[in-house]
């Protein structure tokens, strides 16, 4: 094993493709789980492979984007949406095999700040946690039930919004707390009353935490909502209602009084949307109409405001774009309703604005809802309604003034209905989208699927769409009001949640992983997580030193090392205690750097040729796993080829069963030096 090889060898993994020197394994079929138990809904451990040829969101889940000139923009009204330039697919989210969750609709998502892996969705009825970065999902629920919102403090608090569901007035909203992420919870408190309970009901609280360092309030907890003025709790015929707020400065233990944030001029108004700036300032979006309870055709207005004294007070309402958005669907019985099953039925949609705010810049705010303008009409129930896209818009300066909306969903056909977005901004900047789509049906059919798009130029451009869902469902007459859609503190996986209609009404997500994305220039720095190692800033001319940390528990050498991003931790792969036969090392050992100790794995390598590997962390067919090739044995002269791929996430050693590295299998030689880019493994030289 003395020759040197002059040859490179290039191991290529392709982001969820099955082209190239690597054959990915088929997923097995989801599990579903019942509601109201602690079951668990899991991903498989490979997800599905992609389609072979990328579709550029028509229908599979890409692997690569499209050239800007494959994309033309649609007929009828002009869309100036900016086409993205062509961008490295590794920066963007590879989606796994769909997890059907539970029963469920309205849903919401967050993340933990403290723990990458750690997410916490709801649905009407509904509370799901995942610890393992929504591979599996634990499946409970909380009382009550009704339009459920989730937020996280930077403690990793979990803080669950959700109404009484009493079907009465007042119906009033609660919050619960849990302290261990989500998977037990005390409470609940009730953040926000009304001094005339029997007349007014509440609707659609939302919730959101300040948690940025820099403010005064910082910690601040808001809770928003809807409240309906009903004499003698009509709930049929409301006259007029009001958007409030209440905040709590201890951890949701206590809430101050409810304060009205809507003007006086604006007593029509429903889905609020608050978001927390990095100075403090509080946003809050919500929706107006000048109408009573039956609003159709009446023009509706996305609105905004703020308060830079932590609630406390509110500035006038401002328009978004200064002009009212193009109503999408049929207004019917004070509803707007797009196609469900067949032409002669609906479900109900909205056109509410989602909100977002740059984590650097708390006057350059974002908004994405649903809207008409460049789209065709149709007709249901004798009403003519338009068609919806995803649209966008930003603005610089606080929300005083919003650039021109443009489209977010690339598709080029008319007919084909785009609805209830929802949008994240993550601490790298970059602000991620997901929706419902129908591009993939005939048009004017029925049948819709989750899509995702992002944007890392602060909402000039967007990326082409990608497909989450593996396939689609067709509505009923109820498919909730709104969608979620949440990405970890590291910037490593984006989750969307949406209602599925594909096996009854079901909360579905789908984890895209991010294993090698990269921050804006001139974007936030990424605030570090328990258990991930932090740099330490060095002033110019200052020395550096090195800082002893825990020792391995066993004496190694020859072993290869890897760090992996989706938990912070380090990894050592095989090697070797000694140069004596049977030495090796077939177990991995995991480093925790937030707790300075050593853990010795389960799983366990097949067999001992396991020293002097190369290999990195790839993402393989939507899952991040430390690969492990070529090797061999303590005092032996023989080499293999295989390719090993461990799974810290599972706890899991698998073997490929084809395309082992080929000059260890023929050449009976050892890798030399290796490096990982792009998601390609390279191999060059070797001994």
């Amino acid at each position: 094993m003395k020759r040197i090889i002059l040859a490179i060898a290039v191991l290529m993994l392709l982001l969820s493709s099955s082209v190239g020197l690597v054959t990915q394994q088929a997923a097995a079929s989801q599990p579903s789980v019942s509601q109201n138990t602690s079951q668990v809904a899991s991903q498989p451990a490979n997800p599905a492979q992609a389609q072979t040829a990328p579709r550029y969101g028509t229908g599979g889940k890409i692997s690569l984007p499209p050239p800007p000139s494959s994309i033309q923009p649609s007929s009828g009204v002009v869309d100036n949406r900016k086409i993205a330039p062509p961008k490295s697919p590794f920066t963007l989210p590879v989606f796994g095999t769909d997890i059907n969750v539970a029963g469920g609709e309205e849903v919401a998502i967050a993340a933990n700040p403290t723990n990458p892996l750690n997410f916490v969705a709801g649905a009407n009825f509904g509370r799901y946690t995942t610890t393992d970065g929504g591979a599996t999902w634990n499946v409970g629920n909380l009382s009550g039930g009704g339009d459920p919102a989730v937020a996280a403090d930077s403690t990793g608090h979990i803080y669950f919004a959700e109404l009484g569901n009493t079907s009465s007035c007042p119906d009033n909203p609660y919050v619960y707390k849990s302290t261990d992420g989500g998977l037990t919870w005390t409470g609940p408190v009730q953040p926000l009353s009304d001094p005339d309970p029997a007349n007014h009901f509440f609707d659609k609280e939302w919730i959101t935490v300040d948690n940025n360092p820099a403010s005064p309030h910082f910690g601040r907890i808001y809770v928003t909502a809807s409240v309906f003025y009903a004499p003698s709790c009509n709930l049929g015929n409301y006259i007029n209602n009001r958007e409030v707020v209440a905040y709590s400065d201890n951890q949701g233990a206590t809430w101050s009084p409810t304060i009205t944030i809507s003007d006086a001029s604006h007593d029509q108004n429903q889905f609020t949307n608050p978001i927390a700036a990095s100075d403090g300032t509080v946003y809050i979006s919500y929706q107006y109409q000048n109408c009573t309870y039956n609003c159709n055709g009446l023009p509706a207005y996305n609105l905004i405001t703020k308060s830079t004294n932590g609630g406390v007070s509110w500035s006038p309402s401002i328009t978004m774009t200064g002009q009212p958005i193009s109503y999408t669907g049929s207004s019917v019985s004070g509803y707007q309703y797009l196609y469900a099953s067949s032409t002669s039925t609906g479900f109900r949609h909205n056109d509410q604005a989602i909100i977002g705010v740059s984590p650097t810049n708390p006057n350059q705010l974002y908004a994405v809802w649903s809207d008409g303008r460049f789209e065709s009409t149709f007709v249901y129930q004798g009403v003519t309604g338009w068609h919806g896209d995803i649209v966008s818009t930003r603005s610089t300066d606080g929300g005083l003034t919003w650039s021109t909306p443009i489209k977010v969903n690339d598709d080029t056909v008319q007919g084909k209905d785009q609805f209830f977005p929802w949008m994240v901004v993550g601490s790298d900047g970059t602000i991620h989208a997901s929706w419902s789509d129908r591009r993939d049906a005939a048009v004017n059919g029925f049948p819709y699927r989750e899509y995702y798009s992002q944007s890392t130029d602060g909402g000039l451009t967007w990326t082409p769409n990608q497909a989450v869902a593996d396939v689609g469902g067709t509505p009923s007459s109820f498919i909730g009001d709104y969608s979620g859609l949440a990405v970890n503190s590291n910037n490593s996986i984006v989750i969307p949640i949406w209602t599925d209609m594909r096996s009854g009404q079901r909360a579905y997500v789908d984890r895209g992983l991010m294993p090698l994305a990269t921050p804006t220039p001139g974007g936030a720095t990424p605030t570090p997580v328990a258990g991930t190692p932090t740099a330490t800033p060095t002033q110019c001319g200052a020395s550096a030193a090195w800082v002893n940390k825990m020792s391995l528990p066993a004496v190694r050498t020859r072993a290869l090392g890897a760090y992996y991003p989706t938990n912070g931790k380090f990894y050592l792969l095989g090697g070797r205690s000694s140069d004596s036969a049977g030495s090796d090392v077939l177990n991995p050992t995991e480093y925790n750097p937030g707790t300075d100790t050593w853990t010795v794995k389960a799983a366990t390598f097949p067999t001992n040729l396991v020293n002097n590997m190369g290999g990195g962390v790839l993402t393989i067919s939507g899952t991040l796993q430390i690969i492990a090739v070529g090797g061999s044995a303590a005092g032996g002269t023989t080499a293999t080829g295989d390719v090993r791929l461990y799974n810290p996430t599972s706890d899991t050693l698998t073997t490929m069963s084809s395309d082992p590295w080929p000059e260890g299998a023929i050449s009976n030689t050892l890798p030399g030096g290796f490096t990982v880019f792009q998601n390609k493994l390279y191999i060059l030289g070797g001994f």
